[in-house]
């Protein structure tokens, strides 16, 4: 990383899109990226660094509990991440539907948010999404279109913490991903917590699990 916060995006997993320090210390852990597009690793992986993703167990996919939804209208989408952000601890959204809101008013709605962005190549995501089915030069055609508006979406933020990360890369080196994962959010995991979340990045998926069974 230089001086500007910028990680060469050959040498790493990642890279530091714009690093920005809001006042006090609190960090909303915001995770987006399309559906079937690895958002979820980067949420398991998030969630054993301290930023909970719910307080009773984990859910399908390490979905945030009481966060919002994609069908929830922005009445309620707000109410759900009021409710989020009266916690007392560090918490994680991961929402894949989120570019369908103004990005000014999801900004404002959440306490010092720190955007954690992953992408998945095109094709990937397309046979991920539609494994039941033959893929079609359609469906390809409508995650590039997805993957247009969810990069517009990013480029329209108010300045505010943005991390980029490549799926590829993640699961191809994931010691490397959490680390700087840790240091976009400004924290110093125990070895425990470390080795969790390396242990969370799985290159097949497989993110239906409670913590029982860690």
């Amino acid at each position: 990383m230089n001086e500007f916060g910028y990680i060469d995006p050959i040498a790493s997993v990642t890279s530091v899109l714009c690093k920005h320090m809001y006042e006090g210390t609190r960090v909303t852990a915001v995770v987006c990226g399309l559906a079937q597009g690895g958002t979820s690793v980067v949420a398991a992986v998030v969630d054993a660094l301290g930023f909970s993703s719910n307080d009773v167990g984990h859910l399908y996919n390490f979905e945030t509990e009481g966060r919002p939804y994609p069908g929830d209208e922005a009445a309620e989408w707000r109410r759900k991440v009021t409710g989020l952000n009266s916690r007392q601890t560090p918490y994680s959204i991961k929402d894949p539907g989120i570019f369908r809101f103004d990005p000014e008013w999801v900004h404002a709605s959440i306490d010092n948010p720190y955007y954690l962005v992953v992408a998945k190549d095109v094709m990937s995501t397309t046979q991920r999404r539609f494994q039941k089915s033959p893929v079609t030069y359609n469906m390809l055609s409508e995650v590039l279109q997805h993957h247009e508006e969810m990069w517009r979406w990013v480029n329209e933020l108010p300045p505010s913490p943005l991390l980029g990360i490549s799926y590829q890369r993640a699961v191809a080196n994931p010691a490397a991903f959490v680390d700087e994962v840790s240091s976009f959010l400004g924290v110093v995991p125990t070895p425990e917590q470390r080795v969790k979340a390396i242990n969370r990045v799985s290159p097949t998926g497989g993110y239906l699990m409670s913590e029982s069974n860690e």
